[in-house]
């Protein structure tokens, strides 16, 4: 009588292949951590929010509020529109806040969503200022026949 191979597999060989794959993916999370990748972004400061503000068209900075851990700013100009400089991939972009934007306050945040980005900014204090700024912003006032 012939003796039939046992199916069943040996605890160990798979064990192996879980134990180098878990190696593998924490090796790949501290090489990135390492070269900086998925960690929060922030502005360089002011001067970066204001030149990156100031690169849109005919928009001239002259107010600049930046969220408490330097993450996103807004920036207003001389003829009272807003800019969003926030996070786009690895750089920051600043975009026009216009009519097709939304706009919420909360316990000294300001939540700004224009499209598909968006962005909860803590201003502490100064959310309220900001929040009649970017809602003008927003609506701008109606202009006669």
């Amino acid at each position: 009588m012939r003796r039939r191979p046992s199916l069943r597999a040996e605890p160990v060989d798979g064990l192996l292949p879980l134990f180098g794959a878990g190696v593998a993916v924490l090796a790949l999370i501290g090489l990135s951590a390492w070269l900086g990748f998925g960690g929060r972004q922030s502005l360089e400061g002011p001067d970066e929010a204001l030149a990156l503000a100031g690169e849109l068209r005919g928009f001239t900075p002259n107010r600049l509020v930046l969220d408490r851990d330097g993450g996103a700013a807004l920036v207003g100009d001389t003829l009272g529109r807003i800019a969003l400089v926030a996070p786009h991939g690895a750089h920051f972009i600043a975009r026009e806040i216009g009519p097709e934007a939304r706009l919420d306050r909360t316990d000294g945040e300001l939540s700004i969503a224009i499209g598909a980005m968006r962005v909860i900014l803590a201003l502490g204090d100064e959310a309220a200022s900001w929040e009649s700024l970017v809602s003008r912003a927003i609506a701008p006032a109606e202009t006669g026949p």
